[in-house]
């Protein structure tokens, strides 16, 4: 019996290192589906605010990839990033990242829901003035977008460039949506932004089993003991 309750509590263990290790798991990386991209960049362009603009298919973003251009005149730096619906240019979420010269991914504090079809814009709207790696226009559902802040520019598109980015997102899994953010920063429905679950069903299945296991072997040994 003393057997049975060790193998009990292990099973315990198991199950609960089995369920934290899918919680770590769950967070959103540039592992995400790729939803807009546009891979090319063979100039530097200038600004401060400075970003892109772009038209999802899908209805949230987890994350982006910018670069920031090589030169002396592109610094590495903490910016001040912003998701924005472009044509109220209000944004939808906001938070600082460290970002260096080069490819960079950005991961959103929380998953963002947007309207597939409707224009939004990726966007450093603080630091240092900076650029990013652009190309003549392939990318038709959107633009590279430039402002300054001296003398003071509003931010415009700038047909016909366009910087290379990449946008992410949450895919829908086995019918389970995860609860993103709306404009407001409250949450909406599953219905409203359907994304891939943060609950780790698999993990917690895993440490379910391993209990079960344990448990039967337990109750076959205390049988076995008891009938000697």
């Amino acid at each position: 019996m003393r057997k049975f309750v060790v193998l009990a509590v292990l099973a315990l263990v198991v199950g609960i290192i089995a369920m934290t290790g899918g919680l770590a798991l769950a967070a959103h990386t540039h592992t995400d589906p790729v939803d807009q991209e546009q891979l090319s960049g063979t100039q530097n362009s200038h600004g401060m605010p400075i970003g892109q603009t772009f038209t999802p298919t899908v209805d949230n973003i987890t994350g982006f990839d910018i670069v920031i251009g090589t030169s002396s005149l592109c610094p590495a730096d903490t910016y001040t990033i912003e998701i924005w619906h472009w044509a109220s240019k209000v944004a939808l979420t906001n938070f600082t990242d460290a970002l260096v010269q080069g490819e960079n991914h950005v991961d959103l504090p929380t998953p963002v829901s947007l309207t597939p079809g409707v224009k939004y814009a990726l966007m450093l709207v603080d630091g240092p003035r900076t650029c990013l790696s652009t190309v003549a226009n392939t990318y038709l559902g959107g633009a590279f977008v430039k402002g300054e802040k001296n003398p003071p520019e509003a931010p415009t598109e700038k047909t016909p460039l366009d910087a290379f980015f990449r946008t992410h997102f949450a895919a829908a899994v086995g019918g389970i949506a995860e609860v993103l953010v709306d404009s407001s920063g409250g949450p909406v429905s599953p219905g409203d932004g359907a994304g891939s679950s943060s609950l780790p069903y698999a993990a917690i299945a895993g440490g379910i089993t391993a209990a079960a296991v344990a448990v039967a072997a337990g109750g076959w040994y205390a049988r076995r003991r008891w009938l000697q």
